[in-house]
């Protein structure tokens, strides 16, 4: 979407036109998407309608989970797409075997068990009475739910990682009497089809193919982050190309301005070398560079970046006491919870 500057322009009629005709060389009918491309829309509208037909379609016995909620008398507010209102949990989930499903709580982010990650319903485990105690999941990435397999070795078959309900709590009014409500339920939700919000993020592997519809594009960004997702055109389907629905943030055309002019000091001597032939850059919101300083000293993974950028540093200057061993600190960027401080090999 931007020209071979990197310049950002407000309309589709700037692109270079070789890449609007790219695009629509991947224009397709619906009937004509492939079975097992990754959909993807602008709205929970359109993602639910797709999803429930995918349900529907698929075979096998259909399982319903009720959220439960307390205290139990509780009338929860439930939105319009099946949502509990100020929680991200489904009041029904409905599920089958085989069916894409997306996780939609961070259970445990140190294991990969984390909002947004994909994968399929590979089969339940039922306790003693027949309750289903967990979902077991395939996730498409292998590393994700690594150490919860390890904690239930006898039903992690096949690379399944069981996921089992949680809770979360929130006020149903911002009124001084509100009441206190916990919901439990599983941190499912169907993705045969999901939004263009939760696809940042995700990268999609080839050679596997996604279907994008931008009819009902709604902000500057939309396009960008769902025709990003995809390693390669080739693995592009889209159902249209509207040019207004293409165009550019006036806050990244200024950011591209601010950049463009803005000079590198004290440039590190690493990047002058003949030799390097990549540079590893590393960023991380420590949410307090202060509290965490110790943290990221013990990282190892972390300290073999040759740049790494601390963002939420909650600082007003350097403090020589969060040097890093092996780095120097060549700059830092003040502001209460927006402040970046950079280090280098």
């Amino acid at each position: 979407m931007c020209n071979k500057k990197g310049e950002c322009k407000e309309t589709c009629a700037h692109i270079l036109p070789e890449y609007f005709e790219a695009l629509k060389s991947r224009l397709v009918k619906k009937r004509d998407i492939p079975e097992d491309a990754l959909e993807i829309y602008a709205t929970n509208i359109m993602a639910n309608e797709s999803n429930s037909a995918k349900l529907a379609k698929q075979g096998g016995n259909k399982e319903e989970f009720k959220a439960k909620y307390f205290p139990e008398n509780i009338k929860a507010r439930i939105n319009p797409d099946g949502s509990v209102a100020d929680t991200l949990f489904l009041d029904v989930l409905k599920l089958k075997i085989g069916a894409r499903v997306m996780m939609i709580y961070n259970v445990d982010t140190s294991d990969g068990l984390t909002n947004g990650a994909l994968g399929m319903v590979a089969g339940y485990h039922r306790d003693k009475t027949g309750r289903i105690r967990f979902i077991m999941v395939k996730f498409d990435k292998d590393t994700a739910g690594e150490e919860m397999r390890k904690d239930f070795p006898e039903i992690s078959k096949n690379g399944q990682t069981p996921v089992k309900v949680v809770t979360c709590s929130y006020s149903n009014s911002k009124e001084k009497h509100a009441v206190r409500i916990e919901v439990t339920q599983f941190p499912l939700k169907l993705a045969w089809a999901i939004t263009s919000h939760k696809s940042q993020g995700i990268t999609v592997m080839k050679p596997k193919p996604m279907v994008s519809d931008m009819a009902k594009h709604f902000t500057s960004n939309q396009t960008y982050v769902v025709l990003s997702r995809v390693q390669a055109l080739s693995q592009n389907f889209l159902l249209s190309l509207e040019a207004s629905k293409i165009w550019c943030h006036e806050g990244a055309k200024a950011e591209n301005e601010r950049l463009s002019k803005m000079a590198i000091n004290n440039n590190p001597s690493m990047w002058h070398k003949q030799d390097v032939a990549t540079i590893n850059i590393t960023t991380l919101n420590a949410s307090s560079l202060k509290k965490h300083h110790e943290d990221i000293k013990c990282d190892d993974i972390l300290l073999k970046s040759d740049i790494l950028c601390i963002n939420e540093t909650w600082l007003e200057t350097f403090d020589n006491n969060l040097e890093i061993p092996g780095y120097n600190e060549i700059s830092v960027r003040s502001g209460r919870g927006k402040g970046i401080s950079v280090y280098t090999k």
